[in-house]
């Protein structure tokens, strides 16, 4: 098979052919005045290469609030259309590159690129990370990195401002937006003058989140990878109005992983027995989880913190231990206990831009009446009578625990609004098998690597019309890795593009074994 860079470099071959027999011709005329002492002129310094050699990629996520891989994409333009609030996958973007990085978010490796490229763009959908950096390829290297905002943030004081959540039952004043049912603040207290902090965090082990960092990853690749379609962000299977089923008697907890929006919203949780669930926020008797889910890290456009991390109330990680309180209808503490009994389920709901100290931005100014439950039934738009109809969470199981991911007000279908983690102290006390699905906790990374686009004539040797058009398709190869980075398998994957012959042809494809030197 005869590929692109041959053909290129056999009509460089016939282009200097030619080129070589002009002046034999013309020198003949001209014998008696050439004194063969000029040197001859170069007309064409183009080499006819297709690719950049041994160019070596430097990504580093240096600014993220956590510590996990990132999934990223490398293009030769800007794979995203962007918004003020969002983004949206370009439609028939391919990558010349993807793969991991480290879980410091480091990655070096040397690529061939085409001979084309000074500027490339890298885009990651991990909500966790800097969604696109623009970088340039300078002396054989291309060095690209985050924004510069430190990445281990201490949450910031409001300055002497007192702030709170109108849906707390305390506060202060609670606008008409948020008179659906105030919720009880009874875990205990938050910071009204650090952005809402919680005083009542979970310090111990059984409930902490398992495999912190496998957890960020198994949510970009479930969610996020595969987003090639505009609205297509996240997989129907995994969207789900949900609320948690309790197997067994068991304690709970949740923990906070981070958020990808600009609204300063507050999440709550309640709970009912199978089958009883409340037809409304104002009878469902919501409990304060954490007042300002803003983390600090929301970006502007293309991922300015610049703003953002004077409003972040909460640092991913956070977790708090649910409270189980039996005489809650009649408004009393009476029995709290950490145990929730078998049958119970558990819900949660986001009260979108709730927090009374808010990022400064138009875009997100204003009360709102948005709830996002994982009941579908008390999911609200901003028309207070009117429900979602529609899920308003992403529900899985990975590894120990269930991961909860919330679309708030804006409809970017990325389910990463708002990410926690729900862990009991036994494994298989949450959740049924057959109401959620369940990912494998394998560990495994995929790398894929553009090696080149093919274009074949099928009338060769035979003249013909040379237009390379009979046959395109675009080669990448992936390799597959575990933790340890070993490889556990590969893939060679061929896209075929649209074509003008005439004939039926067929591309073989072989794979010859490596020589080791032995016989």
């Amino acid at each position: 098979m005869e590929t692109l860079f041959e053909r290129n470099q056999a009509m460089k071959t016939c282009f200097w052919l030619c080129a070589a027999l002009f002046p034999v011709l013309l020198t003949g005329c001209l014998e008696d005045v050439y004194t063969g002492k000029e040197k001859p002129k170069q007309y064409n310094t183009f080499d006819f290469s297709t690719v950049q050699q041994g160019i070596t990629l430097q990504l580093a996520y240096q600014h993220m609030a956590v510590e996990a891989k990132v999934y990223f994409e490398l293009y030769d333009q800007c794979p995203i259309d962007a918004t003020e609030t969002s983004y949206e996958m370009r439609e028939g973007m391919e990558p010349l590159y993807c793969g991991y990085t480290d879980v410091k978010g480091m990655f070096s490796h040397t690529l061939n690129l085409p001979s084309y490229l000074q500027k490339v763009w890298i885009f990651s959908p991990a909500f966790y990370a800097q969604t696109l950096i623009e970088a340039e390829v300078k002396d054989g290297v291309i060095a690209a990195t985050d924004h510069a905002v430190p990445s281990t943030r201490q949450i910031v004081d409001t300055g002497g401002i007192t702030c709170y959540s109108y849906m707390d039952e305390n506060a202060p004043e609670h606008p008409n937006e948020y008179q659906d049912g105030n919720w009880k603040s009874w875990l205990g207290s938050y910071d009204p003058r650090h952005d809402g902090e919680v005083l009542y965090k979970y310090t111990g082990s059984k409930l902490q989140l398992s495999h912190a960092s496998d957890a960020y990853v198994a949510h970009t690749k479930i969610l996020n990878v595969n987003l090639k379609k505009k609205g297509d962000k996240c997989p129907e299977e995994y969207r789900s109005s949900y609320d948690i089923y309790v197997n067994q008697a068991t304690e709970v907890g949740v923990t906070y992983l981070g958020q990808f929006t600009p609204w300063n919203s507050s999440l709550g949780y309640y709970y009912y027995m199978d089958g009883q669930r409340p037809d409304s926020l104002a009878v469902a008797h919501v409990i304060m989880l954490f007042p300002n889910t803003q983390d600090g890290t929301w970006y502007e456009l293309y991922n300015d913190r610049n703003n953002s991390k004077n409003y972040g109330g909460i640092n991913p990680g956070t977790a708090v231990q649910l409270i189980y309180y039996p005489n809650i209808a009649s408004g009393s503490q009476d029995g709290a206990t950490t145990l929730f009994p078998a049958g119970m389920r558990i819900g949660f709901v986001l009260a979108n831009n709730a927090w009374s100290n808010r990022l400064n931005w138009t875009k997100v100014e204003g009360h709102q009446r948005h709830r996002s439950a994982t009941s579908a039934a008390l999911s609200k738009t901003y028309l207070r009578s009117s429900n979602r109809g529609k899920p308003r969470a992403a529900v899985y199981q990975y590894d120990e625990q269930l991961m909860v991911s919330f679309e708030d007000y804006e409809d970017d279908q990325n389910f990463c609004d708002v990410v926690i983690a729900v862990k009991a102290d036994t494994k298989t006390a949450l959740g049924r098998l057959d109401e959620v699905p369940v990912i494998a906790n394998n560990n495994l990374t995929v790398d894929r690597e553009l090696r080149g686009i093919y274009a074949f004539e099928d009338l060769w040797p035979s003249p013909g019309d040379y237009d390379l058009n009979d046959v395109v398709v675009r080669y990448d190869h992936e390799k597959l890795t575990n933790a340890s980075g070993q490889l556990c398998g590969e893939s060679f994957v061929f896209k075929t593009f649209k074509n003008v012959a005439g004939k039926q042809n067929g591309l073989p494809f072989r794979l010859q074994p490596m020589s080791t030197g032995t016989t």
